[in-house]
């Protein structure tokens, strides 16, 4: 299934991403934060928390973290930044480990259904083939689904005997590290599933006494939180974690059923505007096997009823976070239905920080194609369970709507003019003025990305960007007055520009840029911009 897997990613049209040296493909969009937040964190001194990027969003800084960069690989890619080319980036090379983990743990999870090794692959193959993958490429860290899928295989997984137990313990720690620097929102649905499954481990299978559970759980959060300290996500600057948008960015009661564009063959449902947060479509294979799984459980309830008993938590901990999902307006078909506010009002410091709550639905959407892989399991007839779970797969494929695909590589054109490779060791700072803040003051993609890889080249600092979490008041500086600074390279407006010449600065055009110097340093750059006065 893991061959699978590469496949239907190059199928996909993301073969080019894979190409370390290729970064033209990410240089838009959230894709351009996230290789803005490595590449600042590369150059950036070793520092603790080992998250600190102070060179980017100068002179605040910010963490790998709120960039979205998947702490874990950039600390990798940075231990080993010696040997790599300047032109470099990893998601390519993440977002095709994605498929394959995914794939992995779904075989992994049908282990647990069949013993046969043909279903377990093709199972595998049908939760490659989710649409939960192609939709989400825009935001490469969250494509991990596979830990959510590790939470799930974490309750499922077989224990008779305390070492089962405690084994499945220590893997649970293990999964929530590595999550929590992964991404903040997949670490949350890995911690709850991993709760779950110590419930179980002490409530249903006996294998664990509870204040062993308890300390287990106790460990699990601590975990999370160690790892969200050193990466900056918490504890180290005066950072607004939350943000607005809980009740926009919700699921919708048709999510599972509605594929918002991804199917050539079923219609899409109505929705609000930005509930696209909340898609989890599960695509029409793995739909018919659940109708078939569905009929299956109401012709033997006793099966049913002794797997509730067993899996409880499991069932309590999914159906808690598609409740969050849906937000405190449920909506069906994007039509409110019922409006929860007054519940969740008390509760604003951590729906703030969670406002996505569409995400949490996922977990629902693997439990889900748990059960449909569980039709084709429980046919007595080895190769009538395969022909079902490989007329799945088929289906599944042949449903994708190709036209959803959007992946191109962007024209990027860097600065050109020889000053500034020849200005480098002059300047320590590389200035947009007025301040580019996605969300929060103008932004210019395009400038920014110019710019952006201009300052990591040169190791200079560089103001803006797009950062996930901000610190509290920064809309303040959106058009805060200049401290003219010697040390500083300037990309400004008309307005900065007037206040920098009054301040014996000289301005002049480069590469379509109005670029300002101190007149007090001689440098290349200064003489290039009196060349060319603006």
């Amino acid at each position: 299934m893991c061959a699978f897997a590469v496949a239907w990613f190059f199928y996909l049209g993301y073969g080019p991403t894979l190409r370390p040296t290729n970064i033209a493909w990410m240089l838009r969009e959230d894709w351009a934060a996230y290789f803005w937040g490595f590449t600042f964190f590369r150059n950036a001194e070793w520092l603790w928390p080992l998250g600190n990027t102070p060179d980017l969003f100068w002179p605040s800084g910010t963490s790998v973290g709120f960039t979205d960069a998947n702490p874990w690989a950039s600390l990798l890619f940075k231990v080993l930044s010696p040997v790599l080319p300047e032109h470099f980036q990893f998601s390519g090379m993440w977002y095709l480990l994605c498929f394959v983990l995914f794939a992995l743990l779904g075989a992994r999870i049908a282990a647990a259904l069949t013993d046969d090794k043909v279903r377990r692959a093709l199972s595998g193959a049908l939760y490659a083939l989710s649409p939960l993958l192609p939709s989400r490429n825009g935001h490469i860290a969250l494509c991990a689904f596979f830990f959510v899928a590790a939470g799930v295989y974490l309750n499922l997984a077989a224990a008779r005997s305390r070492a089962d137990a405690v084994r499945l313990s220590l893997c649970g720690a293990v999964w929530l590290a590595w999550a929590a620097g992964t991404h903040g929102y997949l670490s949350v649905m890995l911690l709850v599933l991993c709760i779950a499954a110590c419930v179980r481990l002490a409530a249903v299978e006996r294998l664990l006494k509870a204040w062993e559970a308890a300390l287990a759980i106790v460990g699990y959060v601590a975990t999370v939180l160690g790892v969200y300290w050193m990466f900056g996500y918490l504890g180290w600057r005066p950072t607004e974690l939350r943000a607005k948008g809980f009740g926009e960015f919700s699921g919708d009661l048709t999510a599972l059923v509605n594929p918002m564009g991804w199917s050539r063959f079923v219609p899409d449902i109505a929705v609000r505007s930005r509930q696209w947060e909340g898609f989890s479509y599960l695509g029409i294979g793995a739909l018919l096997l659940l109708v078939v799984s569905i009929v299956q459980s109401a012709r033997a309830p006793a099966s049913v009823s002794n797997a509730l008993r067993r899996q409880w938590p499991l069932v309590v901990a999914v159906l808690a976070m598609w409740l969050y999902s849906l937000s405190s307006l449920v909506a069906f078909s994007g039509a409110t239905v019922l409006d929860l506010s007054a519940i969740y009002e008390p509760f604003e410091w951590l729906t703030g920080i969670f406002r996505s709550s569409g995400r949490f639905s996922w977990p629902l959407h693997i439990v889900l194609l748990v059960l449909a892989v569980s039709a084709a399991a429980r046919l007595t007839n080895e190769w009538l369970g395969r022909a079902a779970l490989l007329a799945a797969v088929v289906l599944q494929a042949a449903e994708l709507n190709p036209s959803k695909l959007d992946f191109h590589e962007v024209a990027f054109r860097p600065l050109e003019h020889s000053a500034w490779a020849e200005s480098e060791a002059s300047y320590q700072h590389l200035a947009l003025v007025p301040l580019n803040l996605l969300w929060v003051c103008r932004y210019d993609h395009t400038l920014v990305n110019r710019l952006a890889y201009e300052a990591y080249r040169r190791r200079w600092t560089f103001n803006s960007g797009n950062f996930m979490r901000k610190q509290a008041g920064v809309k303040e500086l959106c058009d805060a007055p200049i401290t003219p600074d010697p040390e500083t390279i300037y990309v400004a407006g008309p307005r900065q520009r007037r206040t920098l010449m009054q301040s014996n600065f000289t301005c002049g055009a480069l590469d379509g840029l109005t670029v300002c110097v101190s007149s007090d340093r001689a440098t290349p750059l200064l003489t290039a911009l009196r060349a060319a006065p603006h």
